[in-house]
């Protein structure tokens, strides 16, 4: 009997899309095949990207933008079979995600899973096992099949995708005061719910909370942080927000989408700059009078 591995992103019967073959160690042996909806190819330099679980909800899907799960589906077997699967780079292993594709699966990331995976087969009927992760790095899913002593397996990559933004962090640059017609760079990063930074993301990008004093805000992917020119407001201290909409998720901490301040009016920057270059000039004529009229009545006392 034939023996195949298939993993796919959604269910095994959406159309494939990649296609990785090993030859059988014996005629008996059967071929192991990967195939994938998934974006990537399922190499080290282009693994395949599964979503972290958005909302901490495992769901199946046939949208390559929304995969948040590998499925491994073993097929061919016989009785007696061994079926192992090994999985790396922060990678969980569930043997069996109910109703998978009709009902979303709570993720508890403390005890969901587990990153080794082996049954010895007591029938032909298929064994089915699901990856995913909560991180954003890369990692490894080997599967082998063992019969009669021999042993096929496929190593496949696999990278986490960030999920949604969910909090604002590491704000730098916010001014508490600034002079008319003055600006500030201010820069920040945002994390999903599980901490992942979540890079270049058009929900974060268009703030539609923020204020006109907060300035566009752009991704800087040098840097690795989102960025925004504060101008001061006319005349008047002012108040600044910036943030998107998060819903909070139970069993994690409440959502920090939005930050703001106030920052404070000194006046105009131009005339405060005359005022003190002329405040310098007397002092200094001060002092060259006062030493002056010190010399003159030293004199006059001769």
């Amino acid at each position: 009997m034939s023996k195949k591995i298939i993993a796919v992103a959604a269910a095994a019967a959406l159309a494939l899309t990649a296609l990785v073959g090993i030859a059988p160690a014996s005629a008996t042996q059967g071929t192991l095949t990967i195939s994938t909806t998934a974006g990537g190819t399922g190499t080290s330099a282009d693994p395949y990207k599964i979503n972290v679980p958005a909302q901490n909800l495992l769901v199946a899907t046939t949208s390559t933008t929304t995969t948040r799960a590998l499925t491994i589906t073993v097929s061919g077997l016989a009785t007696g079979d061994v079926v192992r699967v090994d999985a790396t780079g922060g990678f969980k292993l569930l043997s069996a995600i109910s109703t998978l594709g009709s009902v979303n699966e709570y993720v508890n990331v403390s005890t969901l899973g587990a990153t080794t995976y082996s049954k010895t087969t007591t029938s032909a009927a298929d064994v089915v096992v699901y990856g995913y992760t909560t991180g954003t790095a890369t990692g490894t899913i080997v599967s082998s099949l063992t019969r009669t002593g021999l042993t096929s397996t496929n190593t496949l990559y696999a990278k986490g995708v960030a999920g949604d933004p969910y909090n604002i962090s590491a704000l730098s640059g916010a001014p508490t005061s600034l002079a008319n017609a003055a600006t500030a760079a201010t820069t920040f990063t945002v994390t999903d719910v599980f901490g992942n930074s979540v890079e270049n993301s058009s929900t974060v990008i268009a703030s539609a909370s923020k204020t006109a004093n907060m300035g566009t805000v752009t991704w800087d992917s040098s840097a690795k942080v989102y960025k925004s020119t504060m101008t001061a407001a006319t005349s008047s201290t002012f108040l600044w927000d910036m943030g998107f909409t998060a819903t909070d998720i139970a069993g994690f901490a409440v959502a920090a989408p939005k930050v703001s301040g106030v920052v404070n009016y000194t006046g105009d920057s131009s005339l405060t700059a005359q005022v003190a270059s002329l405040k310098s000039d007397y002092n200094k004529l001060a002092t060259k009078y006062n030493k002056l009229v010190a010399k003159s009545k030293r004199v006059a006392k001769k």
